[in-house]
């Protein structure tokens, strides 16, 4: 009698789960909504998502309380309003999503550690705060926020890792034993019997939220005037991107279905990959995968699903080996920690022949405005701060031309990439550009991935009749086609009648190297550049090592 008295007199108290989307913005395959939904013991859920005012411009929206983030060491804004919007269209559709499952979002305009523990204590009357959930990251920023929350709430803080194919657990080697040459990570990985875990499933319904006054006005005063308190809602794309899609996990799982199953382009992936013009010639998933949006093993399940139903080639394959490359990055990343922004690599090794970097005002804004005389570098730059996207082909070749022929310190083009990229993310960003690029900046991991591309051979064989060019280009599009690569070689009258005079219409190069000189006669190429057959097949010993990663998904991980 006396223990029935006490348990009516002492009801369980209810608690909360705080789950802090970050990076992941998404409900599909997301690490932090399953395992709070599947917690045993907390009644309650309360997804948040904070627009940190160190990365995104509040001005418009908070006033003086935050001045406008700018980069670390140029001074340029973090965001450009194409990305910051992309980011909040993202935001939104996630709130959309989670209503759905009978939740919400509340979205804060301020930093998340400070924000956080005024949401705890405004809970405390009535709820316990369990955790706060939020998603595994490997560099500065993120990392300060999570040691911030810890040393701030009362309540632990747990991350979860979602963000990459191979879940660091599974590595066949630990964090700090990475490989520092991509292939021999991609064997490492390639040869495990199971690289990959399954895709967690879809939650069907959320835990409620908890029932709280001051809750309740914070979530309805966001959503309807968010992109206009941004200040982006005049930012439509220009009609000639190649990205003509939204932000959020909707627009990205409709992309991804488009691409493997309606268009079938993922077959011919490995052939059309360098293209220019056109939404098909490659995935253009990479934004979304940056913010989260869509996670790779749910791209991974569809290119395995795809070869179930028709085959799989060099094409298919190829997907795996691009994620994988993200991955390594992210690995990196987390091996070498801030020196992904190191101004010599990550392994900070210098040696005599490399450069010694200018910082150049009259280069740089030549190269950021798509001014340099060089019409395949203009038109990949304007494209770039006109849409906010660029071909892998054509990151590879301004960076190759902003690192070795003008000698500009590649981290000004590092910055430049953070604030235009739609599919900016730290990792693959700094990454890239000391090593993935074929270590544009001279400073990668690799000694032997040290390129310099030669830009008129690079326009001819990728762009040869120009079209790019000239879609980009508009003062050249008049320019016959023999010199619309080297406009400056055109006789006067030539320019005249093309209405394109050199200083005056279009600028004289800013740089000129003589490696150049033997390709500007010669023809271009009249079919595309091409790496491989589109139709050859995958070995049988990949075919068997995929059945066998099928035959061992059930094996139960665990994803923290």
């Amino acid at each position: 009698m006396v223990n029935s008295i006490m348990l009516h007199s002492t009801p369980t108290r209810r608690s909360v789960i705080i789950c802090l989307f970050r990076h992941d913005l998404r409900i599909r395959d997301n690490p932090i909504l399953h395992y709070a939904n599947s917690h045993p013991t907390a009644t309650h859920m309360l997804p948040v998502y904070c627009f940190d005012p160190r990365q995104v411009n509040l001005t418009r929206a908070r006033g003086k309380d935050y001045a406008e983030p700018k980069s670390r060491l140029f001074n340029l804004p973090r965001s450009s309003k194409l990305r910051t919007r992309f980011l909040v269209e993202s935001v939104l559709n996630l709130k959309t999503n989670l209503k759905k499952l009978g939740s919400e979002l509340l979205i804060a305009l301020e930093p998340p550690e400070e924000f956080l523990p005024r949401v705890a204590d405004e809970l405390l009357p009535e709820y316990d705060v369990e955790a706060v959930y939020l998603q595994e990251e490997v560099t500065d920023e993120e990392i300060r926020v999570q040691q911030k929350l810890i040393h701030r709430m009362n309540a632990p803080v747990e991350s979860f890792h979602g963000a990459t194919l191979v879940h660091p657990e599974d590595l066949p080697f630990p964090m700090e034993d990475l490989p520092d040459v991509y292939t021999k990570f991609r064997k490492a990985v390639e040869s495990m019997d199971t690289p990959f875990r399954p895709v967690l499933p879809t939650p069907k319904k959320l835990k409620p939220l908890p029932g709280n006054d001051l809750l309740d006005q914070m979530l309805t005063v966001d959503a309807d005037h968010l992109l206009p308190s941004m200040g982006v809602v005049d930012t439509a794309p220009d009609l000639r991107t190649v990205f003509p899609f939204g932000g959020g996990e909707d627009q990205a799982i409709e992309r991804l279905t488009d691409w493997v199953w309606n268009t079938k382009s993922i077959s011919t992936y490995k052939e059309t990959r360098n293209g220019l013009l056109g939404t098909d010639y490659s995935s253009k998933l990479s934004p979304w995968l940056a913010l989260g949006c869509l996670s790779p093993r749910e791209i991974l399940k569809q290119v395995e699903a795809y070869e179930d139903s028709n085959e799989a080639n060099i094409s298919t394959y190829w997907i795996r080996f691009e994620l994988l490359w993200r991955d390594y990055f992210w690995f990196v990343g987390g091996k070498y920690g801030n020196g992904i922004f190191h101004r010599d690599g990550v392994l900070a090794n210098r040696s005599d022949d490399q450069p010694s970097w200018k910082v150049d005002p009259n280069l740089m804004k030549a190269w950021i405005h798509g001014e340099t005389g060089i019409p395949w570098v203009d038109a990949n730059m304007r494209e770039l701060r006109n849409t906010g996207y660029m071909s892998n082909r054509g990151r590879q070749n301004v960076a190759s031309f902003l690192a070795k022929d003008l000698r500009v310190d590649w981290r000004f083009g590092g910055e430049w990439f953070e604030t235009h990229l739609l599919d900016y993310d730290p990792c693959s960003n700094y990454g890239n550009w000391q090593y993935g690029w074929f270590s544009v900046a001279g400073v990668g991991n690799d000694p032997r991935e040290n390129r310099h591309f030669n830009m008129i051979k690079q326009a001819k064989d990728y762009d040869p009749e120009g079209k790019y060019v000239a879609m980009w280009c508009p003062e050249l599009r008049d320019v016959p086609v023999k010199h619309i690569h080297t406009p400056w070689k055109m006789p006067h009258d030539v320019q005249q009648k093309a209405n394109c005079v050199i200083g005056r219409d279009y600028p004289e190069p800013i740089v000129l190297q003589e490696v150049w000189e033997k390709h500007v006669a010669r023809p271009p190429k009249d079919t595309k550049k091409s790496s491989g057959n589109p139709n050859e097949r995958v070995s049988k010993k990949d075919s068997r090592r995929r059945q066998r990663r099928k035959a061992k998904a059930s094996k139960p991980h665990s994803h923290r």
